[in-house]
């Protein structure tokens, strides 16, 4: 008659083990679920968006069916992509003044910033490339800043038109801005003043305007 019983009291004893095993088990679960989302809206209140994120991901590991954790991801998604669009849009208008200022150098550095921010956008980067052409001028002029020159124009219309004189008569130009606005039709540029007035003495036969040599204002 003992063997009859022996074998459901170990069933019996088992199924308890196991009851028992998992109550422990959902009780650990839900105090670390607890845990977890504590930290989270700490760190959401404190607008540590990325690292309260984390947190709620793995709230969510433990109890998947809960609404709290999925609603707040959400709203960090939301809130994170403002802040990209928030920070390049600062980024880009910081960059825009300063290429409008010809500060190319720290304009160059914020169109970098806000290309990181958001490196699918083709904007700073066509900037970027603009300032690599605009600053490669300002290295030529300053290698050579002696110009020859043979007109001047307040409107570029009329400079372009005289540009297009010489042209017809095999003669190269270059279109260069004065000091003060005028647009100057260049023939030539030299590394010294020198080099300029001696070629400046060939060109006398050719022009009848007259030639002179301008020196760009380089910044």
């Amino acid at each position: 008659m003992k063997n009859l019983f022996k074998k459901p009291t170990y069933a019996f004893l088992f199924l308890g083990a196991l009851l028992i095993s998992l109550t422990f088990s959902s009780c650990a679960d839900n105090n670390e679920y607890a845990t977890q989302i504590q930290k989270a809206d700490a760190l959401f209140k404190s607008e540590k968006y990325k690292e309260a994120k984390i947190m709620y991901e793995n709230a969510l590991e433990l109890k998947k069916e809960e609404v709290h954790p999925t609603q707040q991801i959400k709203k960090i998604d939301e809130l994170l992509l403002k802040k990209i669009e928030h920070n390049y849009s600062n980024k880009i208008k910081d960059a825009d003044a300063f290429f409008s200022n010809k500060e190319y150098t720290k304009a160059k550095n914020a169109y970098v910033d806000a290309s990181n921010i958001k490196p699918n956008e083709t904007y700073p980067k066509t900037k970027i490339n603009e300032i690599t052409i605009a600053t490669a001028k300002i290295k030529a002029a300053k290698a050579k800043p002696y110009h020859l020159i043979t007109g001047s124009y307040a409107l570029k219309t009329n400079a372009t038109e005289f540009q297009k004189s010489l042209k017809s008569k095999g003669r190269k130009s270059t279109i260069i801005r004065s000091r003060n606005g005028n647009y100057l039709i260049s023939l030539h540029s030299f590394e010294t003043i020198t080099k300029a007035y001696n070629y400046r003495i060939t060109l006398k036969n050719d022009f009848d305007a007259s030639i002179w040599v301008y020196r760009v204002n380089i910044k």
